[in-house]
């Protein structure tokens, strides 16, 4: 950076120039260009804080909604394993749906040893 030079502007007012990337600029200028960039850091700064404050929330959130999926999806499933046993129940009180509820009953009974089968292995 090259020095200091002073120059007599009108009225014999002396006025600081300084290099800066090859340009020769006021010293006033410099003092306005560096003010503004400083504000824009601070400015960044805050925006940078704000978003991690906003992802931090929304992370927290996203955890809380995938816990209430899980507990919705669990209680579905009991919901369905209810309708699945209304409906063996209802078969049963019918007499014309005895072959219904036979179907119903030789279902679960497959599933009860395919489970046993799994756990024996």
């Amino acid at each position: 950076m090259d020095s200091l030079k002073v120059r007599i502007v009108k009225n014999s007012i002396f006025v600081k120039f300084c290099k800066y990337h090859g340009f020769y600029v006021f010293m006033n200028d410099l003092v306005t260009v560096v003010s503004e960039i400083e504000f824009k850091a601070r400015k960044l700064v805050h925006s940078y804080q704000e978003c991690k404050s906003r992802n931090e929330a929304l992370t927290e959130e996203n955890k809380l909604l995938r816990a209430e999926l899980e507990d919705l999806k669990l209680k579905l499933k009991k919901l369905d394993y209810s309708k699945h046993i209304l409906k063996i129940a209802k078969a049963l009180e019918k007499e014309k749906g005895s072959t219904e509820a036979k179907r119903i009953i030789n279902g679960l009974l497959r599933e009860v040893d395919r489970c046993i089968g799994l756990l024996n292995d």
